[in-house]
């Protein structure tokens, strides 16, 4: 793991850590994809979303931001062979200082080469901060769902 990482896992000042998700964690890592979830209309049942969200939460690797008064504030879901990223999220009280810039990087780090993910078109917030990360969109076949965009990590 590099430098960035090992001074970044724990932010003091913002005072979060970043740690692998114990079984513990999954009410705190549902309560904040719900809670994100009201910004996008667009998506499907709540109930089906969660759905999909907790099959990815049992069959790859998750990675939470925990701080102590708040609990699980910020996740990601990734599969380590397709170096794919099915679920980033962080609670709207918590973006801005380093959460999800860090989830990523953590997750391509134990990946050991470039992650993908698929972002929702309608989701302009989450594309500029990928493209401002060094992040690109890729055309890939098969190719992500219907309206959404395939993005590569550098």
């Amino acid at each position: 793991m590099d430098d960035f990482l090992m001074d970044t896992l724990t932010h003091s000042g913002a005072g979060w850590t970043i740690r692998p998700a114990a079984p513990i964690d999954h009410p705190g890592i549902a309560e904040v994809f719900l809670s994100c979830l009201s910004a996008f209309p667009w998506r499907g049942s709540p109930r089906r979303e969660l759905s999909s969200m907790e099959n990815a939460l049992l069959s790859g690797e998750c990675f939470v931001a925990y701080v102590p008064q708040a609990g699980v504030v910020g996740f990601v879901i990734y599969d380590t062979i397709t170096a794919y990223i099915s679920h980033l999220f962080v609670d709207d009280d918590w973006r801005f200082c380093g959460i999800g810039s860090t989830l990523l990087k953590l997750a391509r780090d134990v990946v050991a080469r470039p992650v993908r993910l698929d972002v929702d078109e309608q989701n302009e917030a989450a594309l500029t901060v990928y493209r401002a990360l060094g992040w690109t969109e890729v055309i890939e076949t098969p190719g992500p769902s219907r309206g959404q965009r395939r993005m590569i990590s550098p």
